[in-house]
């Protein structure tokens, strides 16, 4: 029986172009915080976050759920995985271990800033 998902959440309902459009209203003095937020439709305590570039995750009026960035690009992601499944297809046996230090190794070779650190060749999240 196929499930049909329906999302019950108001959390990010806001477009990027209405949150836009509400900072350059007060980073101009046209409108205060409450007018702009009520005026474009996003929240308040958003809207102050963006403005002030106080969010630590995302860069100006952008969106994002969660405070985790992607370790990989889409791009790097895709490829890791079709090499993954290009070993499995030549019946080499990938264990869990095996995927992460392969995955280090993947992250040494692109150079990329992560917020994950390396212990005995093993990806770890900092605490």
């Amino acid at each position: 029986m196929p499930r049909n998902y329906k999302r019950t959440t108001d959390r990010q309902s806001w477009s990027e172009e209405s949150m836009h459009k509400a900072m350059e209203a007060v980073r101009s003095n046209k409108m205060g915080w409450l007018l702009a937020s009520k005026t474009f439709g996003v929240p308040q305590a958003t809207l102050r976050r963006h403005a002030l570039n106080s969010n630590k995750t995302l860069e100006s009026s952008a969106k994002g759920l969660g405070c985790w960035k992607t370790t990989f690009t889409p791009d790097v992601e895709r490829k890791l995985v079709e090499h993954l499944k290009l070993l499995e297809s030549r019946l080499f046996g990938l264990t869990r271990t095996s995927v992460q230090e392969l995955a280090l190794s993947w992250l040494k070779k692109t150079v990329l800033h992560t917020n994950l650190t390396c212990k005995n060749k093993k990806l770890d999240k900092n605490g």
